[in-house]
């Protein structure tokens, strides 16, 4: 029953994130664990159980619903999100808006899957994500202060793997003792 409710709050998810398109990662990186503390509860989950829980809608509300809704930026506004991010319109921005689909899909995906798959995509986010968040840094020291060059997306690029890699960690070794 959580996973159909869990779509439901994804596209509200992804109205608030483009109502609010500076903060939209924020949103996400703070509505997945959100929404996975309510399952768990819910089922009263305790321990590798909720943190199974947070983990899978971590990853399905910031990479999936966030994938999606950067890809949608990227391929379909691109211009618009160029200047947001006080860069000029890029041929690379249709990429980049391809492997944020990629990652989404995957990221919706997610919560149908073993816990255990999740390392992979969780991986491949970070990287990406760091990255991006590299990128932000040197067009920072270039003088570029754009909302989505140096505001809440420089801070969720960051704090998004390491919430992500951090909790599976903990979920990993949770798991492992429940089943030890």
């Amino acid at each position: 029953m959580e996973r159909p409710i869990a779509f439901l709050l994804a596209l509200v998810a992804l109205c608030a994130a483009s109502a609010l398109p500076d903060a939209g990662s924020g949103i996400l990186l703070v509505a997945g664990p959100l929404f996975g503390l309510a399952a768990a509860a819910r089922k009263k989950a305790r321990n590798a159980a909720l943190l199974e829980d947070v983990l899978r809608y971590l990853v399905f509300f910031f990479v999936g619903v966030g994938g999606v809704w950067g890809g949608i930026g990227h391929v379909f506004f691109a211009d618009k999100i160029a200047a947001s991010i006080g860069w000029a319109p890029s041929p690379f921005q249709f990429e980049v808006g391809m492997a944020n689909f990629g990652f989404g899909i995957a990221g919706l995906l997610a919560p149908f899957t073993r816990p255990r798959s999740w390392l992979g995509l969780i991986t491949a986010q970070s990287v990406f994500l760091l990255g991006a968040a590299g990128g932000h840094i040197a067009s920072m020291r270039a003088g570029n202060f754009a909302p989505n060059n140096a505001g809440v997306i420089f801070y969720t690029d960051i704090l998004g793997p390491l919430a992500m890699l951090a909790l599976y960690g903990v979920w990993r070794r949770a798991d492992t003792r429940r089943h030890a």
